[in-house]
């Protein structure tokens, strides 16, 4: 009965081909996997969301939040672009790396734990020991932890999403109970950015040691996966600048309160926007060993595709996100307005894989042409735009850059 019942499902994805020009039996693969993990995923990140929210005051989210910025910036010394540079190489055959890029990696990261300790020093010398416990903590762990991790990079390049994702799922799904755990018996942000961060570090250098002992590596390595991560890192210093300049902004200009209202009308948009880091993921491996010529022919149909499918989840969203707040997160019924507004920026993201088209081919001019003119867009726009006008002005800002980055995306694939 189930050979029978895969066989007719295998025809079927077969036969679609037809339609969406796409291997459906590589995505049925991979994406179940990556589809559960991240069900998995949005699940415990909506109970951790209606934890932070009924167990933690505003000023101490708005707090929590500015600290994982600033941390998320100290993180760009762990040379992040070598993540997706193995993921590339690994696609390619070359295994061989990995062990080079950590080395690479850790060593880099020891810059950003010391200007964590910097920034540590600086708060407790102006008598905020608070900041100061938490920058000790969360600026030493985060660039040593981002350092060490690349596993998840690893199999993706080899393709094993399965294996990826319930590594991944048992990853977030223990970081959130502990979290949780905090939440409850100790609701203070220094306790929360301790456990946060200590068992990543502890949690993620167990499975990477376990999963290399699992797989063995080939001896293949590649002549430029460092120096393309390099290239990949620079732009993602762009791209990690933008994704939390608005929270440090709002910080200084708001203050705590406020950033955390702007913090839970964004964030379930963010979780319907990851869907997509899913099939981003699926198709950096495939793309990598196609010519860039085909990708230019049948890209834009697929991201058409995918658009139109996304206006009635984004429709039903903006109508009942006032009952879901006012059930999940009653205390943040002042974030609802902003939240369905910034709905709308959810129809631009299938356009994320033209910038995954750009890295899967090498295209380092693209991807730098990219970040900078969306990073000095939104920063320009940013700034001004929340100290005249609050969270509306960060919410219009970023729902602007992304509809410009978007036909500037479309303008250098077109040339690619």
């Amino acid at each position: 009965m189930y050979k029978k019942l895969k066989y007719k499902v295998k025809n079927l994805l077969i036969w679609s081909q037809k339609y969406t020009h796409t291997d459906m039996i590589y995505i049925a693969k991979g994406g179940l996997w990556l589809s559960l993990n991240k069900i998995i995923t949005s699940v415990g990140s909506l109970i951790l969301a209606i934890a932070y929210a009924n167990l933690l005051s505003k000023t101490d989210y708005g707090l929590y939040k500015y600290v994982l910025s600033i941390a998320g910036i100290l993180s760009l010394t762990a040379l992040p672009g070598l993540n997706t540079a193995l993921t590339r190489s690994v696609a390619r055959g070359y295994e061989n790396d990995t062990m080079r890029i950590i080395k690479k990696k850790f060593k880099w990261s020891l810059l950003g734990s010391l200007a964590g300790l910097i920034i540590s020093a600086y708060y407790f010398h102006n008598g905020n020991s608070i900041l100061g416990f938490c920058f000790l903590i969360a600026g030493t762990l985060a660039p040593t932890t981002n350092g060490l991790i690349v596993h998840g990079s690893f199999l993706k390049g080899r393709k094993l999403f399965k294996q990826s994702a319930i590594y991944s799922t048992i990853i977030q799904v223990s970081s959130a109970i502990l979290i949780i755990i905090t939440l409850i018996f100790y609701p203070k942000v220094t306790y929360l950015i301790t456990v946060f961060y200590l068992s990543s570090l502890i949690i993620q250098t167990f499975f990477s040691i376990y999963i290399y002992k699992k797989f063995k590596l080939n001896k293949k390595r590649a002549a430029d996966t460092i120096s393309f991560g390099k290239h990949l890192t620079i732009i993602d210093f762009f791209g990690t600048i933008t994704n939390n300049i608005d929270k440090i902004i709002m910080w200084h200009f708001l203050g705590a309160a406020q950033l955390a209202i702007y913090s839970f009308a964004t964030v379930p948009i963010k979780e319907m926007k990851s869907f997509f880091n899913a099939i981003s993921t699926l198709a950096m491996p495939k793309m990598a060993s196609k010519d860039k010529n085909i990708i230019k022919k049948t890209l834009p149909s697929k991201i058409v595709k995918m658009t139109l499918l996304l206006i009635i989840p984004t429709i039903l969203y903006i109508l009942f996100s006032p009952l879901i707040f006012k059930i999940l997160f009653p205390q943040y019924l002042d974030s609802v307005k902003y939240s369905q507004v910034f709905a709308i920026s959810v129809l631009l993201t299938p356009y994320i894989l033209i910038g995954t088209t750009f890295t899967s081919q090498g295209l380092k001019k693209q991807l730098y042409y990219m970040r900078i003119f969306g990073a000095v867009l939104k920063i320009i726009l940013l700034l001004p735009m929340i100290v005249f006008f609050g969270i509306w002005g960060a919410i219009i800002s970023i729902i602007i850059t992304n509809i410009l980055l978007t036909l500037f995306k479309l303008y250098l694939f077109k040339r690619m």
